[in-house]
């Protein structure tokens, strides 16, 4: 009965899913047998984990897996980011991805297999694939990587495991990205993890771009961004009033034209999601009683709604696009702050002739703690559906992936090529230093889409020049609170698996 009404979720779930950063388009139907056999997994026995205060350590059982092959189920062009590059790749990512390889199979007996999909239709197409192969009980992977804006469907379908249900999982270790999970362990389950092995948390972190070529003809000013920076003054009205004072008519047309310079450059969809994170402002939190609810609905948000409204769409100095088309003008010298993921410092910003740095995003005043930012919600996060034959051994490899990939991938990404060569000053590795600090998620982005496109909600609002968020949000307050019931229920299904 358990299952049949998984089955139910997941067609329900299905119906609610909006369209992200990719185009949309109809997702397949899942197809799915009316009853679902239990699974029964065969039992490895391993020795209890080391106990140490080491949190840098790997603490797993000495054991060999006789060359079982770890299957790991991602998008083709997530394979290639986070799993293997690929024969003939040679840059430093790739050569780190080829070593952390190489230490899990030697040391465990194991080959790594990525199971690619192409063909997404949009970023929902491959969990519901995921879903499909699950639901007909095919032995498909050992754990998925999928976009976390849709690996909630996986969830609510009732196909995944609880991964506190491994004595090997530990959390505690610094490979496990810590500000992710705390937020998205619910009723002592977490069935999407994030750790080190996914590295796109990284490649689609929001950072706030600086053109210092720009910025340093007028004289003090780089200085005073710094100073406020590490001041924690850096807040969203005081970078309101440095886009207001830049903009020049550089293309000899009459008033204001996309090739002018501007103070601000930006696209009024996917990024404006980062800014609801930036100004910590939670979506979906645990109240005492351990009872999930919907807090983004706040006085805080329809302030937040107003400035960010102000500097979109009323600051002279704002230069908005319908399109990441935007990046190209900041890569032109076209603007003096611009909002993109750090990834893009791989691709057309390493032909910039300006020099740059990476500022975190303004706080939302004063007297918010930290400086916090968000990611593209295409990031991706771990699953393991329960058709995996040897979960003991997906939980020990899966722990290993992390642990290796922080010690070789995470540093040529970050280390080696973040800090080395996208940014080449002292200062701007410090302002490197925090966003990744900053760096903060939510169960909303997980299960966005069946919470009526909640992660979307700020982002429609501004997109749409809404001042009234309480009237907006009031439009899908019952879809929310249904989705948050179901969101509930599904963590008790999953946990029968």
């Amino acid at each position: 009965m358990k299952k049949l009404i998984s089955l139910l979720l997941a067609l329900i779930m299905a119906m609610s899913v909006f369209a992200c950063t990719k185009a949309e388009k109809d997702k397949p139907e899942a197809t799915t047998p009316t009853t679902t056999p239990e699974v029964t997994t065969p039992a490895v026995t391993t020795p209890a984990a080391t106990t140490t205060k080491d949190p840098n350590a790997l603490d797993l059982p000495d054991v060999s897996f006789d060359g079982a092959k770890y299957r790991i189920a991602s998008e083709e062009g997530n394979v290639k980011i986070e799993v293997f590059a690929g024969e003939g790749a040679t840059d430093l990512r790739s050569d780190a991805l080829m070593r952390r390889n190489g230490a899990v199979e030697d040391g465990y007996d194991v080959k790594i297999t990525p199971v690619a999909y192409s063909g997404a239709s949009n970023v929902y197409s491959h969990a519901q694939s995921i879903i499909n192969m699950i639901l007909s009980e095919e032995d498909y992977c050992d754990i998925s990587l999928t976009y976390a804006v849709s690996t909630g469907l996986i969830v609510s379908a009732g196909c995944a495991v609880n991964w506190m249900s491994f004595e090997n999982t530990d959390f505690s270790k610094l490979y496990w990205i810590s500000g992710a999970n705390e937020l998205l362990i619910f009723d002592d389950a977490i069935y999407t993890p994030v750790g080190d092995m996914c590295i796109s948390t990284i490649a689609t972190t929001y950072g706030m771009f600086y053109n210092k070529t720009k910025g340093n003809q007028t004289k003090g000013l780089t200085d005073q961004i710094f100073e406020a920076v590490k001041n924690k003054t850096w807040t969203i009205d005081y970078f309101n009033g440095i886009v207001s004072e830049v903009y020049s008519d550089i293309d000899n047309v009459n008033g204001p034209s996309e090739d002018d310079y501007y103070g601000f450059t930006a696209e009024n969809l996917t990024n404006l999601d980062v800014w609801q994170f930036a100004f910590d402002i939670p979506m979906v939190v645990q109240d005492e009683e351990t009872v999930l609810k919907c807090v983004f609905n706040s006085e805080r948000t329809a302030i937040a709604l107003d400035k960010i409204n102000r500097l979109y769409w009323e600051n002279n100095g704002s230069n908005i696009f319908a399109s990441t088309a935007c990046t190209g003008k900041f890569i032109e010298g076209k603007a003096l702050f611009h909002t993109t993921w750090l990834d893009q410092c791989f691709y057309g910003l390493r032909n910039m002739e300006d020099s740059f740095t990476i500022l975190p995003y303004p706080m939302y005043d004063d007297n918010q703690e930290n400086y916090k930012t968000g990611m593209m919600d295409n990031y991706n996060v771990i699953t393991m559906p329960f058709t995996c034959p040897d979960k003991e051994m997906a939980s020990i490899i899966t722990e290993a992936m992390n642990y290796y990939s922080r010690e070789y991938v995470y540093p040529a990404y970050y280390e080696e090529s973040l800090q080395k060569q996208a940014v080449q000053d002292p200062e701007s590795v410090e302002m490197l230093d925090i966003i990744m600090e900053g760096r903060t998620f939510d169960l909303g982005t997980i299960f966005s889409p069946s919470l009526a496109g909640l992660s979307m909600c700020f982002r429609s609002a501004v997109s749409n020049n809404t001042t009234d968020f309480a009237t907006f949000f009031a439009t899908i307050e019952e879809r929310v609170s249904i989705g948050i019931s179901d969101l509930i229920a599904s963590y008790e299904v999953n946990k029968q698996n």
